[in-house]
């Protein structure tokens, strides 16, 4: 399966943990390895504890928030990881191996407690044909800022993006994670939009992906503070996309955090139903 997934120009993650995970009660992968050919331990211990790639390394997930699977809590586990993902746009699936108590597919992971509960549906791959039959279908990852910014105008058809919304990104080091969380933010903002019913009507969708993404500690989108509008006005202001004589102060954006990237956008949805995407690149408000 990993050979599958990097055939197809993914990583199989694991966690560094993985080597001292239980196969039964008594005995370890790491024990378990022993009794391996040396190829194969030597190939199995380099990958699981040093090469990876490990999820944990890159987390997109707040080890804090509540995830449960099957009754159980599954916060700061892969499954919990993957649910994150998906749910913010970023495409992630899980494979597992059988014999195990997971050989179902999907796996529901649940997000929030009674009053905000999300179910998301995992795919879980357990037959490596099954997943090379998947990864064949699906859109090849991307490579370069070029495709990142191609694939964002054909994909996000509910946005509106200025001419050089991208051009921040030009001579930047490419970086996948940093790829993950921009196409996060703009399919977070796209569906959104796709939300809406009418022109800017909100609808109970659109109060949930609010709910969930805009507000609280976690919101990945936020408006600038009072200090930034007032210090950065002229940085923060950019021409209209669609009227050239117009422009826009766009202080609402999304956090790519990791990578000190940002998504500048339109705020509220305008009266024709759109919103407008201004800048895509380094954090603008920095002293």
């Amino acid at each position: 399966m990993r050979i599958i997934s990097r055939k197809f120009g993914r990583e199989l993650h694991c966690h560094r943990n993985t080597v001292n995970r239980m196969v039964n009660p008594t005995t370890s992968v790491f024990r378990q390895l022993q009794t391996f050919s040396r190829e194969e331990k030597v190939a199995l211990l380099v990958w699981l504890t040093q090469q990876g790639p490990f999820w944990e390394d890159i987390p997109e997930h707040d080890p804090n928030e509540w995830f449960e699977c099957n009754g159980e809590l599954v916060n700061d586990t892969a499954l919990a990881e993957v649910a994150y993902c998906s749910m913010t746009g970023i495409e992630r699936a899980v494979v597992s191996l059988i014999p195990s108590e997971w050989d179902f597919s999907p796996i529901t992971v649940t997000k929030g407690e009674v009053d905000t509960r999300n179910d998301i549906e995992i795919s879980n791959f357990r037959q490596p044909s099954d997943l090379e039959s998947a990864l064949q279908v699906v859109e090849p990852p991307i490579s370069t800022w070029v495709e990142l910014e191609a694939v964002s105008r054909h994909r996000f058809q509910r946005l509106t993006f200025a001419e050089d919304s991208f051009k921040d990104l030009d001579g930047r080091p490419f970086s996948v994670s940093a790829v993950n969380g921009i196409v996060s933010r703009l399919d977070l903002l796209n569906r959104f939009v796709e939300s809406l019913s009418g022109v800017g009507r909100w609808t109970p969708e659109s109060r949930k992906l609010y709910e969930n993404h805009f507000t609280g500690k976690r919101a990945v989108f936020s408006d600038s503070s009072d200090p930034e509008k007032r210090d950065f006005r002229s940085q923060l202001t950019f021409r209209h996309p669609t009227q050239p004589d117009k422009y826009l102060f766009c202080t609402w954006h999304g956090k790519v955090s990791r990578d000190l990237l940002r998504v500048h956008f339109s705020w509220p949805v305008s009266d024709d139903g759109r919103l407008y995407v201004v800048y895509v690149g380094r954090k603008i408000t920095t002293r």
